[in-house]
């Protein structure tokens, strides 16, 4: 007998010794939580260049093209290829337009790229593809159209780098994404209609977000969809709504809301973390 429970003492002895030393290859839900549930490694990728990047210069009157997958006619760039485009010059009529199947995506380096459209969007996608834009660090953009978005994507748009970019829509939406439209880092300035549109989720992982909306400053479909504050700072001024939505949750950051309308038009709305204020024009600011 006592031989039996010597051997067990030894068994259970032999297996902690292993628990303890083996090791933990449990996956940590912080991990995924947060903004990292909707970025995928490219979407924080904001390298300026590689060997194979193709090079396109706005003129006043045409576009000089260096590298392959982008064409022009006069003023109108065409993008037909996945891969990495840098992008600057002026143009008063200039616009580019990409065509992407599902699973691919372009990433478009902008870096002193100033583009007026008086009739279609500055930069447009069609498909299911992906759009990231990356602000080259210390340059300055802008695009400005009269009478439609700024930029607008079927697919998922994505925001990042350090440099700024200026918006300019007063018959649209500043951005506006088909998917997930997700802004990791930038300083991105939008005067608009509606500052940023999803029709899924808009998702904030950074950057510096400054909209004066003439209608709604951050709008997701209201049956489903969802704006997710994780960092950045955002400065939100509209005319309508600030915030439109399904959803809000506000985790981090800081985000400051000021609307003529209501501040905040969602069905749920959490606050955890961060600094959030809500000021409807007139009334008592709300701050948590």
């Amino acid at each position: 007998m006592k031989k039996n429970l010597f051997s067990l003492l030894c068994l259970l002895c032999a297996l902690f010794l292993f628990s303890c030393g083996a090791p933990d290859n449990t996956i940590q839900t912080e991990e995924f939580s947060g903004v990292l549930l909707y970025a995928q490694p490219e979407d924080t990728d904001a390298s300026e260049s590689n060997p194979d990047m193709t090079m396109i210069t706005f003129l006043d009157d045409s576009v000089a093209i260096a590298g392959e997958g982008a064409s022009a006619e006069d003023t109108t760039v065409r993008i037909d290829q996945s891969g990495m485009y840098f992008l600057s010059g002026r143009c008063s009529q200039g616009t580019v337009k990409i065509a992407l199947s599902g699973g691919q995506s372009v990433h478009l380096v902008l870096s002193e790229l100033n583009l007026s459209c008086m009739t279609e969007p500055c930069i447009s996608l069609t498909g299911t593809g992906k759009l990231i834009l990356t602000l080259a660090p210390g340059t300055s953009s802008s695009l400005h159209t009269d009478a439609a978005d700024a930029i607008c994507t079927d697919g998922a748009l994505t925001v990042n780098g350090s440099g700024t970019l200026e918006l300019s829509a007063p018959a649209g939406a500043g951005l506006q994404a088909g998917d997930t439209l997700l802004m990791m880092d930038g300083n991105l300035s939008i005067s608009a209609l509606t500052g940023m549109y999803s029709d899924t989720h808009l998702v904030f992982g950074g950057g510096f977000l400054s909209v004066d909306s003439i209608g709604r400053a951050l709008s997701a479909d209201t049956a489903k969809g969802s704006v997710l504050i994780y960092d950045g700072n955002l400065e939100l001024s509209a005319g309508e709504y600030g915030i439109a939505a399904y959803e809000l949750s506000a985790e981090g950051g800081v985000c400051r809301v000021t609307a003529d309308g209501r501040a905040v038009a969602c069905a749920h709305t959490s606050v955890t973390g961060g600094s959030f204020s809500a000021e409807e024009r007139g009334k008592i600011s709300s701050e948590v």
